[in-house]
């Protein structure tokens, strides 16, 4: 995280240690049929008000283990 706070304006800051471990998470055009539109299929959405955070987090918490 220290690196990334010392690049980026201070609303960008991130409030952890500067020796905190983080991941930058990027999307490619093909998001969005291979993981959103199935997302959206088998996910009921209708009380999400961010389907994309949504996906997006049910996508990493089912990609990682503890």
């Amino acid at each position: 995280v220290g690196w990334y706070n010392a690049v980026v304006s201070h609303a960008h800051h991130l409030p952890y240690p500067a020796d905190t471990l983080a991941l930058v998470v990027l999307s490619t055009p093909a998001m969005f049929e291979r993981s959103f539109l199935p997302f959206l299929q088998s996910q009921c959405c209708e009380a999400v008000r961010d389907p994309i955070d949504q996906c997006t987090a049910h996508t990493l918490s089912s990609s990682v283990s503890l």
